[in-house]
């Protein structure tokens, strides 16, 4: 029979495992082909809203560390300039 895993192991092994997701998703990313990047996208971004002044972004944690389905909200303030303006 296995030894029982003690709580604080299985906390190390979610950071370990959400790290090697984003690794895994980092280079997908960096160095992946079009579709093997928008198929990250699609899992790790819930939603993407463009405002005239803003833009959000709600990526999901779950792709990371499948035991967290919360969605967080980013947002930074973006400015608009017609094309061939500088």
């Amino acid at each position: 029979m296995g030894q029982a895993v003690r709580p604080t192991c299985w906390s190390a092994l979610l950071i370990e495992t959400g790290l090697q997701r984003a690794r895994s998703a980092a280079d997908t990313l960096g160095e992946g082909i079009a579709a093997s990047q928008r198929a990250v996208l699609q899992d790790m971004v819930a939603r993407i809203d463009l405002h005239d002044d803003r833009v959000d972004i709600a990526p999901r944690l779950s792709p990371l560390a499948s035991q967290v389905e919360t969605i967080h909200h980013l947002g930074f303030p973006v400015q608009r300039i017609r094309r061939g303006q500088v």
